[in-house]
């Protein structure tokens, strides 16, 4: 209900699909976060998840000046020069995520986590998807069925 839009522009960087995350924080404590893009798989992100962690929480804990205690947080990270960047923030509450995705983790499974009630979790996907038919929206799904079927 307290929510405005707001648009903030600053330099583009360009930031490879695999170095961007979605954090959940519920009454100011961030509970979970996982890949953005978590329809594929990025075998050689794995050693690096404490680092990504551990910039993350170095990087944004406590400098996002929300008055909101609950939202969703984008951000990318650039690996290499030790830097995150704050891509957009968003409301997120228990009504179907308040319009805002979920990622990997379930709204109804993984409740309590998401809304803090359960331990701290960062996941990212562990092997390649068998079929993505499912995790895609229906008009993304309709082409691919048609492509399949060429």
């Amino acid at each position: 209900d307290k929510w405005s839009q707001k648009i903030v522009l600053r330099e583009f960087v360009d930031v490879p699909i695999e170095y961007e995350y979605r954090g959940f924080v519920v009454d100011g404590k961030l509970t979970c976060m996982c890949q953005y893009y978590h329809f594929a798989y990025f075998e050689h992100l794995h050693k690096d998840k404490d680092k990504i962690e551990k910039m993350f929480f170095d990087s944004l804990k406590d400098k996002v000046p929300l008055t909101e205690k609950t939202y969703v947080i984008d951000f990318a990270m650039d690996l290499p020069n030790n830097k995150v960047y704050l891509i957009e923030i968003n409301p997120f509450g228990k009504y179907i995520g308040m319009g805002t995705s979920t990622a990997m983790f379930d709204m109804q499974k993984d409740e309590a986590i998401l809304f803090g009630r359960a331990g701290w979790e960062f996941r990212m996907e562990t092997k390649p998807p068998t079929n993505i038919l499912p995790l895609c929206n229906n008009a993304m799904r309709a082409l691919l069925e048609t492509k399949l079927q060429e």
